[in-house]
């Protein structure tokens, strides 16, 4: 009976969709060192250096969001200004050409992604509270949003280390990058939209519950 509340429950459905965008930017971290060796010329110790420096930004990231999401801006709007942060970081590499001379700018929005990403996975199941699930139910939507939420973990790098093989076998890797950039740029876009719904849900359901 919990399980059909919970399956039944937009809210429930819409949190999930922010835990895939979520994940599916942080499982890009695995792929940071090779873009910098693929698209800056860096060695594979330079990119291993970088990614493990940029790695430390977790700890403080987490703490900042939750932070903010107490005192400023509220657990929905800070998860919505990480996926902007997300959307504009991805439009960089998009957008930029990649060369030597510009490597200060693929570090600085390395860096603004993964503050994005590791905030998100801070604050993320805060959203529970805030959608108004039931104490009763919390257990079962945790597992249900984690069982689907947490998926990226199996496709996302078989699907991004394809991409690569495919267009380095090609020629033009620079394309397969291109490629998840996209996708990630959507998934961000779409997991601030579920964020915005969310919202509207819960002011529905406070309005009839006030009715």
């Amino acid at each position: 009976r919990r399980l059909n509340r919970v399956l039944r429950s937009p809210a429930i459905w819409l949190q999930a969709i922010v835990i895939i965008a979520a994940y599916s930017a942080f499982k890009m971290i695995d792929n940071y060192g090779l873009y910098a060796e693929d698209a800056y010329g860096l060695t594979r110790t330079a990119s291993a250096k970088l990614i493990a420096n940029i790695s430390y930004v977790r700890v403080g990231a987490a703490l900042g969001a939750g932070w903010i999401a107490d005192k400023c801006l509220g657990v929905r709007a800070t998860i919505q200004v990480c996926f902007g942060l997300l959307v504009a970081a991805y439009a960089v590499f998009l957008f930029v050409s990649p060369s030597p001379a510009v490597a200060w700018l693929m570090v600085s929005n390395m860096v603004v992604s993964c503050l994005g990403f590791f905030a998100l996975r801070g604050i993320y199941f805060a959203l529970l509270e805030e959608s108004g699930t039931p104490r009763e139910l919390t257990g079962t939507a945790v597992g249900v949003i984690s069982f689907v939420g947490f998926t990226p973990e199996i496709f996302m790098g078989p699907l991004t280390g394809w991409l690569i093989r495919e267009t380095r076998s090609s020629g033009n890797v620079l394309a397969g990058y291109h490629q998840i950039f996209w996708i990630l740029a959507v998934l961000s876009a779409s997991g601030m939209l579920a964020t915005f719904a969310l919202r509207w849900f819960g002011s529905q359901k406070r309005a009839a519950e006030r009715a």
